[in-house]
């Protein structure tokens, strides 16, 4: 920390201790922007004993494996010192007595890439766990887990083979053509429960196959497996159907009135859905799928309780590996249980009515889900909210030597003003100006003037009161609309070798859709990466840096670094963005550690790129803020607003990052005889057209100087200022304490 903003702190601390001593009024405390974290439910009514059990849910482990492995650095490990699928299915054994629970269903994606061997290890280690312990489970192959060929699940099975799920008490069979269905058939106090797991995209054989069970079993309770049955709405808790699903439902779920719960996972979200099967019978559709929260999924997975005496199904969606990380990694983000819609929640369900021949144990179990929340609340304490201090105005930022380009939006500009060709987003570092290009060239057709307008919309941790805003852009038939750094501009050769802090305040209009939108871009550099010195990566047209949208709706950072050959990996932001709302992005990369690590609101990603330095540069080709290209061509045309945007030279920490404030410098006291410091004029915001005057700011104002000298100079006098501050506010109490003392005496006297 800054030593500035720490003694701002302690002078903080100081006055309001001060207050409370005196009885003076506090100073008022700053606006703050919390980010509310999830609380836990209320435990369920659970006081009798009854007869139940429960089981353990693993969705999308994708992200657990591809992060856990040595050729991605095993980022876990790294960062938080364990593994949230080891942890996931050790909790699992560590706690199966605790919480009766008698299987595992494991839904799908067990890898993230089915031809990465270490990935296949990761989730082969964390299985053998629940192997190793006697503790059965069903696997099966998510779309991650299988290839292109004639037989998909080959590798799927050579690593998770029939001859390894017999291993299991529970295995009944694997299907003879592709052995990557199976059936299981657990018995719980003496009543059988018939657990069937459809690997991807089963065929009419696996369907068939599948059937032949149910008929062979009839009227067991029977819970059906899949990768993916149900969907989630955009509105992330309307259940939907897939066609996949249906042609389940059609042959295997209505039809069989013993198929009464179903779970599945592939759509990035949660929801349960109770349907009516041919018999006029409720089945429950369950979707699980936490690979696109925080962390790749958080180690989230779900414990579902069957009360037979009560009648209820209870699920709840928990993380044990959240429960295990070190304390100074935690975020708000770190919830241990999720209890959104249709993430955890208690379902009645009549069992001796379906069943009439259930048999049940003696009504003698505790309740798990009130054990476990119970658990939780007592022994995890989630991190506070995450507090934030909005910009006052313009200079309410902290100034960094080394800016490269800072690009600032112009303020005096009524929302919806047309940005017009030739409009221009200013770099108050100097140089690197960006002006709006001409319309409709370079392959561009269906762009208007009114494409680019201005906006007073911003993120509230923004010191910059404005934004620029792009409509209209369409990927199929490439309308785009976009500003370019000039010809000869210093950043355009410039390949950051002692790292870089790029950030930038972005919003995606609601309007974005993946078919007219998917993979736009915000900001790039042109050029080809195959042109670049040593490239054999993956795509040779892509350019050489690209904030870009994906069509899962996640952030992109894609570059290529300044190695011979060069890397060119991206981070991903994993989390689902929300549209029309402003985030802050942050992109660092360190030459120290070789890692580029992207922020989104403050949190680092998953997904990052490790042995990297650096950015690639081509030819001196521009920067661009509202598109991006391929194969040298302009596209990938953005709609939403961009706010200002700063890259620095080197690596710097949040508390030097655009959405930290400016530290606060103490008038000076009256015997104080420093002359005044002479400070440079604040430049003048950007004008919608060029040559249009603007007003400049008051000359007392500290700004950035463009060689750092006045502004080290500034800080050094405001930290000699808080000095001074502290030392007289110690002064006044211990006078103040005399006072008191004194008065004490005379009183007694």
């Amino acid at each position: 920390m800054p030593f500035a903003t720490h003694a701002r702190k302690l002078m903080l601390a100081g006055l309001a201790t001060l207050a409370t001593v005196v009885g003076i009024a506090a100073p008022p405390s700053v606006e703050t922007e919390a980010v509310q974290a999830a609380e836990i439910a209320p435990v369920p009514s659970c006081d009798a004993p009854a007869s139940r059990f429960s089981m353990a849910v693993l969705p999308d482990t994708q992200f657990y494996s591809r992060y856990a492995a040595p050729e991605t650095g095993d980022q876990y490990t790294n960062r938080y010192g364990s593994q949230p699928f080891a942890s996931q299915t050790q909790w699992i054994v560590d706690n199966a007595a605790t919480y009766d629970t008698r299987f595992t269903m494991h839904l799908g994606d067990v890898v993230d890439q089915v031809n990465h061997p270490e990935q296949w290890q990761v989730a082969s280690d964390a299985m053998k766990k629940l192997e190793d312990a006697g503790q059965p489970y069903s696997i099966l192959a998510g779309n991650h887990d299988v290839d292109g060929s004639s037989t998909p699940y080959d590798t799927y099975t050579s690593y998770f083979s029939k001859n390894r799920a017999e291993q299991n008490s529970t295995f009944l069979e694997r299907d003879p053509q592709t052995g990557g269905h199976e059936a299981h058939l657990l018995n719980v106090d003496g009543q059988d429960f018939l657990i069937l797991s459809l690997s991807w995209d089963a065929n009419q054989a696996g369907l068939d196959w599948a059937e032949g069970i149910l008929k062979r079993y009839p009227g067991v309770p029977t819970i059906l497996n899949s990768h993916q049955l149900i969907n989630v709405a955009d509105d992330a808790i309307t259940p939907i159907p897939t066609d996949f699903g249906e042609r389940v439902w059609n042959q295997l779920i209505a039809p069989y009135d013993q198929v009464f719960l179903t779970f599945n996972g592939h759509h990035h979200g949660a929801a349960e859905w109770t349907r009516t099967n041919n018999a006029g019978n409720p089945v429950h559709q369950v979707l699980m799928d936490y690979q696109m929260a925080y962390a790749g999924g958080n180690g989230y997975m779900g414990l579902v309780e069957f009360d037979l005496t009560n009648g209820v199904i209870s699920q709840t969606s928990f993380s044990p590996w959240v429960m295990e990380k070190p304390a100074e990694v935690l975020v708000p983000e770190d919830q241990a249980v999720l209890d959104g819609a249709g993430q955890s929640f208690s379902i009645p369900f009549d069992f001796k009515s379906r069943f009439p021949n259930l048999v049940t144990g003696a009504a003698q179990d505790a309740c798990a889900t009130g054990q476990l929340r119970d658990y939780i609340a007592q022994n995890y304490q989630a991190p506070a909210p995450r507090e934030h201090t909005s910009a006052t105005g313009p200079e309410d930022y902290v100034k960094v030597d080394g800016t490269v380009a800072h690009w600032i939006m112009p303020t005096d500009q009524a929302d919806g003003t047309v940005a017009p060709v030739g409009a221009t987003v200013e770099d108050i570092a100097g140089g690197n100006t960006f002006t709006r290009q001409p319309i409709n060239e370079d392959g561009i057709v269906g762009a208007a003037e009114d494409d680019v307008t201005w906006t007073t919309s911003h993120h509230p941790l923004s010191a910059n009161f404005g934004g620029v805003c792009f409509d209209n852009a369409n990927k199929n038939i490439n309308t785009a609309s976009y500003f370019e750094t000039a010809a000869g501009a210093p950043i355009n050769d410039d390949t950051f070798p002692n790292g870089y802090t790029l950030e930038t305040f972005v919003k995606i209009s609601p309007e974005f859709t993946v078919e007219n939108n998917a993979w736009m871009a915000w900001l790039s550099r042109d050029g080809k990466r195959g042109e670049l010195p040593g490239y054999m990566g993956g795509d040779a047209d892509e350019p050489p840096m690209a904030f870009a949208f994906s069509t899962l709706k996640e952030v992109q950072y894609s570059f290529a670094d300044t190695q011979n050959p060069p890397r060119d990996p991206s981070a991903w932001s994993g989390e689902i963005v929300n549209t029309d709302q402003w985030m802050h992005l942050a992109v660092v990369n360190d030459p120290a550690t070789m890692e580029t690590v992207m922020y989104v609101d403050g949190v680092p990603v998953l997904r990052n790129s490790t042995d990297t330095i650096g950015l690639a540069a081509i030819d001196e080709l521009p920067w661009v803020m509202g598109a991006g290209s391929y194969a040298g061509a302009r596209q990938s045309g953005f709609i939403g607003c961009i706010g200002e945007t700063r890259i620095v030279d080197h690596p710097i920490d949040q508390e030097q990052w655009l959405t930290a404030r400016a530290p606060v410098v103490a008038p000076p006291s009256p015997t104080d005889t420093a002359s005044p410091v002479p400070v440079e004029p604040t430049s003048p915001m950007p004008s919608a057209t060029p040559g249009t005057d603007s007003s400049a700011a008051p000359a007392d104002e500290v700004v950035e100087a463009a060689d750092g000298d006045l502004a080290g100079t500034g800080q050094a006098l405001g930290t000699f200022g808080l000095i001074v501050s502290i030392v007289s506010a110690i002064a006044l109490v211990f006078g103040l304490m005399l006072l008191r003392r004194r008065q004490l005496r005379n009183d007694a006297e």
